[in-house]
């Protein structure tokens, strides 16, 4: 596991994370790639502050070298086209710098077991921006109660579950298991999942 970040607030956050977790921080790439191969599958957290071009090709190099690394990227400023464009070059995670140390370790278990984690606001942005060729799929839909049909299609419109539970008048727990029942009826990992297979 490895840290690469110049700021002292992010090492110590990562450090505040699981204490049995051997970090090694890092003050740039090349010492990275001195200690990587082209079979490394370690984890890497890297802290960022180049424009958006830079952070791509790095990230891009990156994985060339050792294309089953897991990067996950931290902004001091996040934005969704950034947070999009990198996780098509092939990052595993894009988040916040200052994220509280609680949504690190998440980070850090995600990403571990090799799935991908994004800020909530960016999960909405693309589930929104996904393409809507033809009409919602049925046949996944024939699977669902007529209310987890209903909660189905909201999430695939980027609604959040706070906003789903205020227009249905249901708790927002009570939407959680929907969601939960959801994804084992489809076969879905998340929200994002869910929306590709209603959106394809």
């Amino acid at each position: 596991m490895y840290v690469i970040s110049k700021a002292k607030f992010f090492h110590t956050a990562c450090d505040g994370i699981v204490a049995e977790l051997s970090w090694k921080h890092l003050s740039d790439e090349s010492s990275l790639y001195e200690r990587l191969t082209p079979k490394s599958q370690v984890i890497v957290f890297l802290h960022v502050d180049d424009d958006v071009k830079k952070v791509h090709q790095r990230c891009a190099e990156l994985l060339n070298f050792a294309p089953l690394l897991k990067i996950a990227v931290f902004r001091n400023a996040p934005t969704h086209l950034e947070g999009c464009s990198l996780l098509k070059v092939g990052i595993k995670s894009y988040a916040h710098a200052l994220s509280h140390h609680d949504v690190l370790k998440q980070i850090h278990q995600t990403i571990s077991q090799k799935n991908v984690w994004v800020y909530p606001e960016l999960m909405q942005f693309m589930i929104a921006e996904v393409s809507t060729k033809h009409e919602h799929h049925q046949a996944p839909l024939a699977r669902l109660s007529n209310k987890e049909k209903e909660i189905a299609l909201m999430v695939t419109d980027g609604m959040s579950n706070a906003k789903i539970a205020s227009v249905l008048s249901l708790a927002e727990i009570t939407v959680k298991k929907h969601l939960s029942s959801i994804y084992e009826k489809l076969a879905v990992k998340d929200r994002l999942a869910l929306a590709l297979l209603l959106k394809h």
